[in-house]
């Protein structure tokens, strides 16, 4: 049965259909569960596991005091999951953490995972994990910022406790807002009677389920006691936010047109947002993929660094809290039908902008691709050398979209057919320490591995090759890889003051990663290329592509960590950051290590999506001066609990194959010496006001959760 319901979770959340409803389902009036199968334990509402009560907890994602994503799933392993409300600023806050960490003491062995629950606005990360540091408790806090977690649970206040078992996710144990001398004893009571009772009914040895269904409607009713409450009537009650009346014409289409529309209309990625209508109709799925972080999409923590796609959590609140009013429509007209997001109109000017290039260039014999099977990177050379250093306002590929993966556009400085290509991620080779201006890496990979060469990890498959090819690789600039083209885009745009360049004397070759589409395929690629028109020189896009190699990830590792830093020789000007994993990726993160000690964390994505691999446009750009140390931090899951991951009992080493392989690739898009970009760097972007640079907790290599048992 285990086995049967990760399969089928694994192959819905690949092309992201898994609709993991959330809420909880309880009995008619939880506020007051006495009866039923209830019983009372010293003011506590203790529920012994029974078929027939139907209350049951489903998935939700949260990021807790240091930038980790949790969700419920990942803690299947445990017996129970207690959450504990916690509101920073209660009086009783400093006796309730020693009485969390003596419970923690007391069940961690058996398998209780303790998980407090924050939905206080617009809260400093900090000071939470600042106090819980104080006291030597390691547990994490999760910031439920849109606070309808908290409401759907009924979790009121500080002190208050709510425990699932996770053979079903039902509910055992319950107990309102608050901390008395009694608190420890009787939750600590009432936590012995549903492990008794959970160990009793005993299951299967690594089985376990998850009872993930729609349980919304009755959840309704829940909310509504909780969000009108204004202010809290206590120093530790929550304070639930009120918007007031909302509408979809006045409050939630604009959202919707500036976030989603952009991917969510006709011919398009998922044909959703096209009239008030079929919003409404989507409205489920729309809560449940804010409420898992499924959407907006990447993953992304808004926190830190200076993101220009980053959303609000007043946005996602605003469409979760229109949705628990019954999704009024409002007066007017539908500001969403018949329009297009200013995305795509800024696309669309910025195409017939382009439309006579300068310079076409066509392969000059398809490529034939099989129906099935794995197809290994294949290379084309677009016609002779350049003639002249080349600057370029914009690029336009056309490719096989059916079967291209992905294709990136190399420079080499001889022909294809005298260069030994040794396919990698991003068409890179290694980067020599002795050119100027190219980056040093020192390699951190994981235990038992080491650093050789200038960043190549002992027992990296690539080595052999390179060594045969004459350390090719050694004389390789970081121009080399030009731009790499997706699925998603064609045309390729450089801000304004700043251009593509391809150096006199180069050739342009096109590296293809092809997946077989089920018939058989042919890929003609046309390059066009639209020359820099205006008097002054442009400065050069540039970007650097740090790999590494060497790593192999255990089956069924949860928390396998890959660093790698890269020691920055001159002044440099970050522009977009673009982390790459696999299938396996978990977490990633982008950390600079100034050269007067300082550190701040440039991009942090807990949640990462392979389906959703993002550059993520810095705005206003990052300066990072010459000494600065870019430390990148990939975290992967090969456990069965990742239910993207294709086979959780495989050992796993890095390539480019993304089923059977995984990668560590962060992406570093950038410009030399200081760069003020005038406006944000692409179309559609909301101009918002910097936040103020703030201290970023846990950079001393805080405890990963959750711990494997």
């Amino acid at each position: 049965m285990r086995d049967l319901f990760i399969d089928t979770c694994r192959i819905l959340a690949v092309p992201g259909l898994l609709l993991l409803l959330s809420g909880i389902a309880t009995a008619d009036d939880v506020s007051n569960p006495v009866g039923g199968g209830w019983r009372q334990t010293t003011g506590i509402y203790f529920n012994p596991i029974s078929e027939e009560l139907d209350a049951y907890m489903d998935n939700f994602r949260l990021l807790d005091q240091r930038g980790h994503a949790h969700t419920m799933i990942q803690y299947a392993d445990h017996e129970l999951v207690v959450l504990i409300g916690y509101r920073p600023d209660c009086a009783h806050n400093s006796t309730l953490l020693e009485s969390i960490r003596e419970l923690q003491r007391r069940f961690d062995p058996r398998g209780i995972q303790f998980l407090l629950l924050n939905p206080s606005l617009g809260g400093r990360r900090e000071p939470i994990d600042e106090a819980l540091r104080r006291l030597d408790l390691d547990v994490p806090v999760l910031m439920d910022e849109t606070q309808m977690v908290a409401a759907s649970l009924g979790i009121g206040g500080g002190g208050a406790v709510l425990a699932f078992e996770t053979e079903n996710w039902k509910e055992v144990l319950r107990r309102p807002a608050g901390h008395d001398e009694g608190w420890l004893e009787g939750t600590s009571t009432a936590l012995e009677h549903a492990l008794d009772d959970a160990e009793g009914r005993g299951r299967p040895e690594g089985e376990w389920s998850s009872r993930l269904g729609d349980a919304w409607d009755r959840t309704r009713d829940r909310i509504s006691r909780w969000l009108p409450s204004g202010k809290g009537t206590a120093s530790c009650d929550f304070v639930f936010h009120d918007p007031g009346p909302l509408t979809y014409t006045e409050d939630v289409a604009s959202i919707l047109l500036d976030r989603c529309v952009t991917c969510h209309r006709k011919s398009a990625v998922f044909d959703l947002f096209n009239s008030y209508e079929q919003v409404k109709g989507w409205s489920q799925m729309i809560r449940q993929s804010i409420r898992l972080q499924r959407m907006p999409p990447g993953g992304l923590d808004p926190y830190y660094g200076n993101i220009r796609h980053a959303h609000s959590q007043e946005e996602m609140r605003t469409i979760l809290h229109w949705i628990a009013q019954g999704m009024p429509r409002g007066p007017g007209p539908d500001p969403i039908a018949n329009t297009k997001s200013r995305a795509v109109m800024g696309a669309e000017r910025r195409s017939a902008q382009y439309e006579v290039p300068d310079l076409v260039y066509e392969m000059e014999e398809p490529h034939v691709l099989p129906a099935i099977g794995l197809i290994e990177y294949r290379y084309a050379q677009l016609g002779e050398q350049t003639q002249e250093d080349l600057y370029l306002e914009a690029l336009r590929l056309d490719i096989n979209l059916s079967v291209v993966h992905h294709c990136n556009i190399l420079l080499l400085d001889r022909p294809l057919d005298q260069e030994e290509m040794v396919p990698q991620p991003d068409g890179m080779l290694k980067v020599s320490k002795s050119q100027p201006g190219t980056w040093n890496k020192t390699v951190q990979a994981g235990a038992g591995m080491s650093g050789i060469g200038d960043g190549w990890v002992k027992g990296d498959p690539e080595i052999p090759a390179i060594l045969a090819s004459k350390e090719r690789a050694s004389r390789l600039l970081y121009e080399r890889i030009l731009l790499t083209a997706s699925r998603a885009r064609g045309l390729f745009w450089a801000p304004p003051g700043l251009a593509y360049f391809i150096p006199k004397g180069h050739y342009i070759v096109l590296e293809f990663h092809y997946n077989a589409s089920g018939r058989v395929e042919e890929n003609r690629a046309r390059l066009e290329l639209y020359r820099y028109q205006q008097a002054t020189l442009p400065r050069r896009l540039k970007r650097l592509g740090i790999y590494q190699g060497g790593f192999r990830i255990p089956p069924h590792a949860r928390n396998f960590v890959v660093e790698s830093r890269a020691r920055i020789s001159d002044d440099i000007t970050v522009l977009a950051l673009g982390p790459h994993m696999h299938y396996r990726g978990a977490s990633a993160r982008y950390i600079a290590e100034y050269p007067d000690g300082n550190r701040k964390i440039l991009l942090s994505i807990p949640f990462f999506q392979f389906k959703f691999q993002r550059k993520w446009q810095m705005h206003p750009p990052t300066f990072l001066p010459a000494g600065t140390t870019l430390v990148t931090e990939m975290i992967y899951d090969n456990s069965e609990y990742n239910l993207a991951n294709p086979d959780p009992d495989a050992w796993v080493m890095n390539g480019s194959q993304s089923v059977t392989d995984e990668m560590h690739l962060p992406r570093v898009h950038y410009v030399d010496g200081h760069f003020e970009a005038p406006q944000p760097l692409g179309e559609g972007a909301v101009n918002r006001k910097p936040r103020a640079p703030r201290a970023d907790p846990g950079l001393d290599r805080w405890s990963r959760w959750p711990a494997t048992r």
